[in-house]
């Protein structure tokens, strides 16, 4: 069973913000993913995709080929 739970450290312990239904002693396996990380990766996200629209909108091709200089200058 996998159960995805939001929580905050308060500097010993983790603590859950919301209750959680486990048997006391219930072995765990915890993956910790900072609230940091996940804007960090939306606002990735996000300049990548304005990236794409702005390249579409002038007509650059986007795809495996590397860009050099030249060919953004030429444009």
């Amino acid at each position: 069973m996998t159960t995805i739970l939001k929580a905050h450290f308060d500097g010993k312990v983790i603590v859950p913000d919301e209750p959680v239904q486990l048997p006391t002693g219930t072995p765990l396996t915890v993956a910790i993913s900072s609230a940091t990380d996940d804007e960090d990766r939306r606002k990735r996200r996000e300049a990548g995709e304005r990236f794409l629209a702005l390249a579409e909108k002038h007509n650059l091709r986007v795809g495996p080929r590397t860009w050099t200089r030249q060919d953004l200058y030429d444009r």
